[in-house]
C-alpha cells in the first residue's frame, strides 16, 4: 500500500528552545505545555537603621561573599549580615581568608523591589500596595475578599516573588488564546506564597543552600495563586483563558485514571511479579499524601470557550 509506506516514512520534527518566546505562533496548530521549576526573587521585610518597627521597610535578599578562615570547614550558611566590603576584606592583610557565599539585605532599594512590591526609594510600600491572598479557589475566578496590606507584615517576613514564572503564564495564556490547547503545571507550592521556601537538595538530601554552589540542586515552592493572578490582569484575556487548580498531584492523577491503569498493567499475564512490585512502588510515590501526592501540585490553563462561559473544569480539576 502506498500510503502505508508514505506514512512510515513520516518523521516527527523536534527542535530544542532555550525559551518559549522562540516558539513560533501558528493559530492552525495547537500548543500544548507541561511547565515546571519557576525561579523567585526574595523580599525581606525589616526595620529601619533606627530599629523602630513603625518605619518597616522591605529589602531584596541577594547573595554576597562572605570571608572565613582557610581552617574553617563549616558549610552552614551565614546569619544574614549588612554586605562586606570587598577591598578590605581580601587584602594582603587577610592571607587567611577564603570567600564563601551568604544571603544578605540589599542595602538600598532595589530596581526589582520598587516594580515587584510598589515601594518608594526607602523601601516602604506605598498605600493599597497588597499581599497575596491566604486562599485561592479552584474555580477559574479570583477570590472576592480582599488580602491584607503588606504593611501589616512583621520585621523578618519573607515575601517570595517569581517575575520570570508570571511573565512564562501570561505568554502561555496568550499561545493558547491564538492557537488553543492547554498547559499543565506541576510543581511543589501552594494556593498562596508561603514566605522562605527556597532549599537545596544533594543526592537525594537536604543541605544548606549556599553550601556547594554549582552541585546542588536549588529550588522554592511555587505561589500559583500570583501566577494565577498574572495571567488573569491580562487585558481581555482573563474572561477567554480559564485557570483551574491547584490541586493535589495524587487527586489529579487518581481523576486521570491512573489506578486503573495501573491495575490493568499489572493484571496482565506478562507483567512479572518484578515489574508489578516497581508499578505498585512508583504509584504510591506519585500518590500518597506521605510522598508526592500531596506535596506536588498540579495547575491548568486552559482556552475558554465564549459560547459556552459555564463549562466544566477540565478532566481532573
Amino acid at each position: 500500500d502506498p500510503d502505508v509506506s508514505k506514512r512510515r516514512k513520516r518523521v516527527i520534527s523536534i527542535k530544542w528552545h532555550d525559551e518559549l518566546t522562540t516558539v513560533s505562533i501558528t493559530p492552525e496548530k495547537s500548543q500544548f505545555i507541561v511547565a515546571q521549576e519557576l525561579k523567585k526573587t526574595e523580599i525581606e521585610s525589616t526595620n529601619s537603621d533606627n530599629g523602630d518597627i513603625k518605619d518597616q521597610v522591605w529589602k531584596e535578599r541577594l547573595m554576597d561573599v562572605d570571608a572565613r578562615p582557610m581552617d574553617d570547614d563549616d558549610d552552614t550558611e551565614s546569619t544574614i549580615l549588612t554586605p562586606a566590603t570587598l577591598d578590605t576584606v581580601f587584602t594582603k592583610k587577610n592571607p587567611t581568608k577564603k570567600p564563601r557565599l551568604r544571603f544578605v539585605l540589599a542595602p538600598s532599594v532595589t530596581p526589582a523591589l520598587r516594580t515587584l512590591l510598589n515601594t518608594d526609594d526607602t523601601g516602604k510600600p506605598k498605600p493599597n500596595t497588597t499581599q497575596p491572598p491566604t486562599t485561592v479557589p479552584n474555580a477559574n475566578t479570583l477570590p472576592t475578599d480582599s488580602p491584607p496590606p503588606i504593611d501589616d507584615s512583621s520585621p523578618g517576613d519573607i515575601l517570595e516573588v517569581c517575575p520570570d514564572g508570571m511573565s512564562l503564564c501570561q505568554d502561555m495564556a496568550r499561545r493558547i488564546q491564538i492557537c488553543g490547547g492547554a498547559a499543565l503545571l506541576i510543581d511543589y507550592g501552594g494556593a498562596h506564597s508561603n514566605g522562605d521556601t527556597i532549599r537545596a537538595f544533594q543526592h537525594h538530601t537536604q543541605v544548606p543552600v549556599l553550601s556547594s554552589p554549582g552541585t546542588v540542586d536549588v529550588t522554592t515552592d511555587v505561589d500559583f495563586h500570583a501566577l494565577r493572578n498574572a495571567i488573569t490582569q491580562i487585558s481581555g484575556y482573563g474572561t477567554r483563558v480559564g485557570c483551574y487548580g491547584p490541586v493535589n498531584q495524587g487527586s489529579f492523577l487518581a481523576s486521570m485514571g491512573v489506578m486503573e491503569r495501573a491495575v490493568a498493567w499489572i493484571d496482565k499475564d506478562s507483567t512479572s511479579d518484578e515489574e508489578a512490585n516497581d508499578v505498585v512502588e512508583a504509584l504510591d510515590r506519585l500518590c500518597s499524601a506521605e510522598q508526592m501526592g500531596e506535596r506536588y501540585k498540579v495547575f491548568c490553563i486552559v482556552k475558554k470557550n465564549p459560547d459556552f462561559p459555564y463549562t466544566s473544569p477540565p478532566p481532573g480539576f
